[in-house]
């Protein structure tokens, strides 16, 4: 585990060295936050470093701290969303936030979903025993919506959206859409954009007023927004899927 955390360390550290450099840099640019290849190039290059702090043990991670701004993040969405009957989390990691509302939504159906086998397999089927975890694209795959529309009463983007594919965004949501029953809810936490804070290489950050258009364009109504302290440069929507 040392060394998976140590190579990733490396790996994220000479990619940031690299990126002063100028065919480095050039080249990322070229594949830009609209390609496929750079998405997978960018989760491949800190998939060791997201494996060397994850904690063999079943903990989830080791930061506390970190552990407990989750259980702080999802007891504040539960003020917000009724007690759902199903939830899916799309990016879903180790599993944290899962964990987090099997506690808080005592016999809610959960599922996930991440794109990463190795973290499911070896965390978070252990972090969360007998919640389902599909492991697949939501890039690219064309048949999960299809095969579970309407199925959840809330859906969770956290910490995803911003380093989706911008061309692959509104496909996306308009998935998304599909999945969450009429009168559900979509949870959508993100790095905000400010005046200090742009987007940059590998991620896409959203000002409130600018995802808030673009949820509506595909079926949300914004319901509760807020900058959280709990997470640094975060900030969350919570939406409703406009009745048709």
């Amino acid at each position: 585990m040392k060394i998976k955390q140590i190579s990733g360390n490396i790996l994220t550290g000479l990619h940031r060295v690299l990126l002063h450099f100028g065919p480095y840099r050039k080249w990322i640019y070229s594949c830009g936050l609209d390609s496929l290849k750079f998405k997978r190039y960018y989760r491949d290059l800190h998939f060791d470093s997201i494996v060397g702090i994850a904690c063999s043990d079943v903990d989830g991670y080791k930061d506390e701290g970190d552990n407990q701004k989750i259980v702080e993040l999802v007891d504040n969405l539960a003020r917000v969303v009724p007690k759902p009957e199903a939830v899916l989390d799309i990016g879903c990691g180790t599993g944290r936030y899962l964990k987090q509302m099997e506690v808080v939504w005592p016999g809610t159906h959960l599922e996930g979903i991440d794109i990463s086998r190795e973290i499911v397999e070896k965390f978070t089927c252990k972090l969360v025993p007998g919640v389902p975890i599909h492991v697949l694209d939501i890039e690219i795959d064309e048949s999960f919506h299809i095969e579970n529309r309407g199925k959840f009463d809330l859906v969770c983007m956290i910490g995803i959206i911003q380093v989706l594919s911008l061309k692959r965004v509104p496909g996306i949501l308009d998935k998304v859409n599909v999945l969450c029953k009429e009168g559900g809810y979509l949870y959508v936490q993100f790095y905000v954009e400010t005046e200090e804070k742009k987007s940059d290489v590998g991620y896409k950050r959203y000002s409130i007023e600018e995802l808030e258009t673009l949820l509506a364009k595909h079926g949300f109504t914004m319901i509760e927004s807020a900058r959280t302290d709990i997470l640094k440069d975060y900030a969350y929507i919570v939406a409703w899927k406009t009745l048709e």
